[in-house]
């Protein structure tokens, strides 16, 4: 389609185009920046907002299960958008792991969704397992994920009794010497 002058007329503005291109994908960088520094203070809050916002994440996924299909109802998904938007907080999330110097791979629990209820192993391949197989796996694996948590509120605990002992002890021997130069 080109003029008489051989120019595409396609191309006329191209530099303008390139600038608003340009802004567009600032402002999606610094929204997808904005939402990733959201979403890691959420998950740096505490247990209580780390768990919502894993069972967002979690139901984000559970919801968009159609979107597999090749055909599927764009009214019944989220939109490309958002999964694009989503997927770039979520390495921006995981780039503390991937640029670290030291091996924090090992920090990491592998089994840290076992026993969730937010996963639905009925969607999982499995060989010569049956249904209530699975359920019996899902359920032990809740319970081992219980004793974990437990174990870990009960050191939480013992370190804090450890650090009151400590305390106690420092204050003790501080009241120890001040008594020794008074006396």
């Amino acid at each position: 389609a080109l003029t008489t002058n051989g120019k595409d007329p396609r191309f006329s503005n191209a530099h303008q185009r390139s600038q608003a291109v340009t802004e567009i994908r600032m402002r999606v960088a610094t929204l997808q920046a904005t939402i990733s520094n959201t979403l890691f203070n959420m998950l740096k809050a505490g247990p209580k907002v780390q768990e919502a916002v894993l069972d967002w994440i979690a139901n984000i996924l559970r919801l968009n299960l159609e979107r597999r299909k090749m055909q599927f109802d764009p009214v019944k998904v989220s939109s490309l958008g958002f999964f694009v938007n989503m997927g770039a907080v979520m390495v921006t999330l995981s780039m503390p792991y991937i640029l670290s110097k030291k091996d924090r791979i090992s920090t990491v629990n592998p089994r840290f969704l076992l026993g969730k209820s937010r996963v639905d192993y009925n969607l999982c391949t499995r060989l010569h397992t049956t249904t209530l197989d699975l359920k019996q796996l899902a359920l032990r694996l809740e319970e081992e994920q219980e004793d974990r948590d437990y174990d870990v509120d009960k050191d939480e605990e013992d370190n804090e009794e450890d650090e009151e002992t400590a305390g106690d002890s420092a204050d003790a021997h501080h009241q120890q010497q001040q008594e020794e130069k008074a006396g």
